[in-house]
């Protein structure tokens, strides 16, 4: 599944603030609901697309999250299984408040996380997935 990054407004047809019900008959692929947050609402799982949508009361969209075999994009950049420090280049040149750590690194500006947990020892590791949140998400 191929998804373009809209900055701080969803990805694709999703956008932040849209119902569970919403999300689900957009989406329109076979979902499971799993305990991955702690807002007390189930995070919706499309494992086999590699998609998990986090909600906040009142069951609203406010953060999606990408995996393989998911193909992210902002600006034409592919963000999903390339490079970290390609990817770290890409945001640098569009965020001077990049935030990292361990995990890989975060763009407020943007609205957008990469997770490579290795990135530290290897460079050159590839992403191993992709949030895009609503502003405030981190605030919660």
């Amino acid at each position: 599944m191929i998804i373009k990054v809209f900055p701080r407004q969803g990805v694709g047809t999703l956008r932040f603030g849209m119902t569970i019900h919403e999300i689900r008959e957009a989406i329109n692929l076979p979902h499971e609901e799993i305990s991955k947050s702690d807002t007390g609402i189930p995070t919706d799982s499309f494992r086999e697309d590699g998609i998990h949508v986090f909600y906040r009361q009142p069951g609203v969209c406010e953060a999606i999250e990408f995996y393989s075999p998911s193909k992210v994009y902002l600006q034409q950049v592919n963000l999903l299984n390339e490079p970290y420090d390609r990817v770290k280049s890409f945001f640098s040149a569009l965020d001077d408040q990049l935030e990292e750590d361990d995990a890989g690194l975060t763009s407020r500006k943007l609205g957008v996380g990469i997770y490579a947990p290795y990135h530290r020892d290897l460079p050159n590791d590839s992403t191993k997935s992709v949030i895009v949140f609503e502003d405030g998400y981190y605030e919660r």
